[in-house]
């Protein structure tokens, strides 16, 4: 509730600006901002995972259904996963779980 009541003073306060020069700064802390949570929560994510680590992922949205397999390398943002037929996939780290051992 009290994130509320600074969301909306901030809002307030925003719509009371009068020069685009300002708006334009206060959108360009925001996007640094925003660019600053996202490398966080990549950063966490890739660090969960390590070469050799058994995961699962879901490829529905490509028709494939639930993956399986073992992470053979970590770019920036994706991990190279080989699925238990052989076939290299990369897949976003934000898209992986641990494997239960039987799994894969």
């Amino acid at each position: 509730m009290k994130m509320e009541v600074k969301v909306e003073k901030i809002l307030e306060q925003i719509w009371e600006l009068d020069s685009a020069d300002e708006l334009r700064t206060i959108n360009e802390a925001v996007v640094e901002r925003l660019k600053m949570l996202r490398n966080i929560g990549n950063s966490l994510a890739k660090s969960q995972f390590r070469v050799g680590a058994k995961v699962v992922w879901d490829s529905n949205r490509r028709g494939y259904g639930v993956q399986s397999g073992v992470v053979i390398k970590k770019n920036r943002s994706r991990a190279v996963v080989r699925s238990e037929s052989g076939v290299e996939w990369t897949v976003p780290f934000n898209m992986l779980r641990e494997a239960e051992d039987e799994a894969v």
